[in-house]
């Protein structure tokens, strides 16, 4: 993602022997960002969009601007239909999912899924219905378990789609 590497573009330029190197050779170093991943289509995208249009969640979970970004594309196309209470791990995923026009109503203390299952509390609606906590949760192909499980762990349902990958840039 161009431009998001400016901490370490500055901290090369200032480092004394890149400077030392550039100065006795005459040549003036120069940055350039080559992309090493990209996002893919992943095995469950084409459920994405019915999944938003047909179905109601007490949550909806995203946990990185990637995911925001792919999430709030399908919200889009389908007509931006009605979501449940969004949850965004980190201020990155939460700023993606406001630039779309989606609420964030929780946002765990520390940018984890660890910290998510613990502090995500029980949806109103299903105490006072008696049922389980829904969760929608649009990942990675590569996403690990610890999200889905500790939540189911915690009694409550959740549906994972694995709706994008990331691939080598081709």
């Amino acid at each position: 993602e161009e431009g998001k590497n400016d901490k370490l573009r500055s901290s090369l330029l200032s480092n004394e022997r890149i400077k030392q190197l550039s100065d006795s050779s005459g040549c003036p170093v120069q940055l350039h960002e080559l992309p090493c991943i990209e996002h893919a289509h992943g095995p469950d995208a084409e459920n994405l969009s019915p999944t938003l249009s047909s179905s109601q969640f007490d949550y909806i979970l995203i946990t990185s601007p990637e995911a925001a970004k792919v999430m709030a594309s399908a919200w889009i196309d389908t007509g931006r239909p009605k979501l449940g209470k969004v949850a965004a791990v980190g201020k990155a995923t939460g700023e993606t999912l406001k630039e779309f026009g989606i609420d964030v109503a929780f946002v765990p203390s520390k940018a984890t899924a660890a910290t998510l299952v613990k502090e995500l509390p029980p949806s109103d609606a299903a105490i006072e219905e008696g049922r389980a906590t829904t969760a929608f949760y649009p990942a990675s192909a590569k996403a690990k378990q610890t999200l889905q499980k500790g939540l189911e762990e915690r009694g409550f349902t959740v549906l994972r789609l694995n709706t994008y990958d990331t691939v080598p840039a081709s």
